[in-house]
């Protein structure tokens, strides 16, 4: 028991220092395109996700969807942007 502690803690000081990452270096922006309570607002989901659509593809942005953002809208409206 004691000989294998030994080689855990050899290697754990034998391992690479995990260096940090630079992401995130600015506040993310969640956007959950629903109302309060509900997410069946169908306004309230396509301008969250036109909102989202429209930010730049910079990994800060993200979108929590559900069936009205990403299923619904699609088969309602012809146009989305």
């Amino acid at each position: 028991m004691k000989a294998s502690r030994a080689v855990l803690l050899a290697l754990s000081l034998c391992a690479p220092a995990a260096w940090a990452q630079a992401w995130p270096s600015k506040p993310i922006r969640w956007v959950v395109p629903s109302t309060p309570g509900d997410g069946s607002d169908v306004t309230g989901d396509v301008l969250g996700s036109e909102f989202l659509a429209k930010s730049p593809a910079d990994g800060y942005t993200m979108i929590v969807g559900n069936a009205g953002s990403h299923g619904i809208n699609v088969a309602i409206y012809t146009k989305l942007t």
